[in-house]
């Protein structure tokens, strides 16, 4: 849902967004330039892949309301790597009904590894660290 500034601007709503980056610095800042946007109500972190695709799954139960819009993601990470969690993503069909937006957040853009995940169905590419014209971008991007 997209809402009408004073001027005209149109400027995005998103309820959630999901951060999922091993590193606690990266998603700091991540989180630092959306909440700056001020389009975005909740931002949800995690660490580790495995435990951000169990909080999905329990956030299906709680419907699309408490699912994040936007999930950005990095692909090197400890346990399970960002390509491991769009393979598990990918298989379960009660999170690909919900409808996220995956973005690969990478501090790489190693051909190989896009082109993978282009494969996987991601929706978009970005460079870290984000920055807030980025953000914004992106955020208009999933929201036009």
């Amino acid at each position: 849902m997209a809402t009408q500034s004073n001027s005209t601007e149109i400027t995005p709503y998103v309820r959630n967004i999901m951060l999922i980056d091993d590193d606690f610095a990266t998603n700091y800042v991540n989180e630092i330039f959306l909440k700056k946007t001020g389009w975005v109500e909740n931002i949800i972190k995690h660490t580790q892949a495995l435990k951000a695709l169990e909080d999905l799954l329990s956030r299906c139960v709680q419907g699309k309301n408490a699912f994040p819009e936007l999930i950005l993601l990095d692909l090197n990470m400890p346990v399970m790597n960002g390509f491991e969690f769009l393979e598990a993503f990918n298989q379960l069909p009660e999170l690909v009904n919900m409808e996220s937006r995956i973005y690969i957040a990478s501090s790489s853009d190693y051909p190989r590894d896009l082109e993978k995940a282009w494969q996987l169905g991601i929706y978009g590419f970005v460079l870290k660290p984000i920055g807030f014209d980025r953000s914004r971008e992106i955020l208009l991007e999933i929201k036009p």
